[in-house]
């Protein structure tokens, strides 16, 4: 499975994050991540994605904040 990501803004206590699932590399969908209470929420659904997948590329994406690799550049996750 393939995802795509990119930092939109940030602040303090915030992130918010474009996400796209598969082949869509629109980064159409929007995460809010609070840093506070470590969670996210989910702004608005990428195209083609449902609860399962954004939760999976979440978790992804929650990696890549936490060991510093996340930036406002796209970026590739894939698994297998």
């Amino acid at each position: 499975m393939y995802g795509w990501y990119k930092l939109l803004d940030e602040s303090s206590d915030k992130m918010k994050i474009a996400y796209s699932i598969e082949k869509n590399k629109s980064c159409d969908g929007v995460l809010l991540y609070d840093k506070i209470n470590d969670n996210f929420t989910v702004e608005k659904f990428s195209d083609g994605a449902d609860d399962w997948v954004t939760k999976w590329l979440s978790g992804h994406i929650l990696y890549k904040i936490i060991t510093g690799q996340i930036s406002y550049d796209i970026k590739q996750i894939a698994t297998g």
